[in-house]
């Protein structure tokens, strides 16, 4: 008869790959079969167990895919050199844009991302450097969906091949990067790049910069003084034009019941019934009302009724 196996887990070694060839190695405790006598310390084995499984699944780093592709990161804002540029109208037409929709991507100074939201592209990364990254294109290609494209332009590595490399600078999380890795970013032409490549070969290549989010600096005392009297005078011009108006209207209306026009006589008799630019004085709002309704003023006959007990 065939020996009967334990209950237990044969010691075995496993590994476990990172994305820098870094190896993680554990040994499966072996289990006694559990009785009433060894129970408690069986149970403590196998919980030991399961918890170094989840330190291991929690600390060893993920292998990025092949096939991710990062998001395109949001600095609408941002500084490069001396100057800021503003790409909200990017931003939004990414939003707002369909696949059906042929307009165009604006500001297409700033590569890195597609012009067309019918089509893809996205940089891969060839080698990560003190200066930034070097990257290749993937060239634009139809997109239906992520994650798949036409046939194998969505996966096809030779294409990356057949652009040529770019220096891109200031990305930001560039030093988490790994080789292979699939971008998107928005960068602007910055000069050109010297390098020396893996093949020991030295490149010279055109840099793009992604800029620095921008954080406008805090205001001077000076300048807060000055946007201060601003405001006041800004406040102050509002209110006489609110004046000069409120006038203008009140000139109008006593212009217009001089004539016997029946909303100019409406409105006096408002004013003075509400004291509206004029002292409130309930008799000559009667006498106004009563000559806006003999007028044929509907609505002076109206207010006129309820002024009277």
């Amino acid at each position: 008869m065939p020996t009967p196996r334990k209950n237990s887990l044969e010691g075995r070694q496993r590994t476990l790959a990172g994305p820098h060839n870094r190896a993680c190695h554990w040994r499966a405790a072996e289990l006694e079969p559990i009785s009433s006598g060894n129970s408690k310390g069986a149970l403590m084995k196998i919980t030991w167990l399961i918890l170094a499984l989840g330190v291991l699944a929690v600390s060893a780093p993920a292998q990025p895919s092949r096939y991710e592709v990062l998001k395109l990161p949001y600095h609408p804002i941002r500084q490069v050199g001396e100057k800021v540029y503003s790409l909200q109208r990017i931003y939004d037409w990414d939003k707002k844009a369909t696949p059906r929709d042929p307009t165009p991507r604006p500001m297409q100074e700033w590569i890195g991302y597609k012009n067309r939201k019918d089509f893809a592209l996205h940089y891969r990364v060839e080698q990560v450097l003190r200066e930034g990254l070097i990257l290749r294109s993937s060239g634009e290609f139809a997109w239906i969906g992520e994650p798949f494209g036409y046939g194998e332009e969505y996966y096809g590595e030779g294409k990356y091949n057949k652009s040529e490399p770019i220096l891109l600078k200031n990305y930001p999380g560039a030093d988490a990067l790994v080789g292979g890795q699939k971008i998107q970013f928005l960068a602007i032409r910055a000069g050109s790049f010297r390098y020396t490549g893996t093949d020991g070969a030295e490149y010279t290549i055109a840099a793009y910069d992604y800029g620095k989010p921008y954080v406008a600096p805090p205001l001077t005392a000076e300048q807060i003084a000055t946007q201060a009297k601003a405001n006041a005078d800004a406040k102050a011009k509002a209110g006489e034009q609110k004046i000069l108006g409120a006038a203008r209207a009140l000139q109008a209306n006593q212009e217009a019941a001089a004539k016997g026009d029946s909303f100019g006589l409406l409105r006096m008799g408002q004013r003075y019934r509400d004291g509206d630019g004029v002292e409130k004085d309930l008799s000559k709002a009667k006498e106004y009302l009563q000559k806006a309704a003999d007028a044929g003023s509907p609505t002076a006959a109206e207010e006129l009724a309820k002024l009277k007990p």
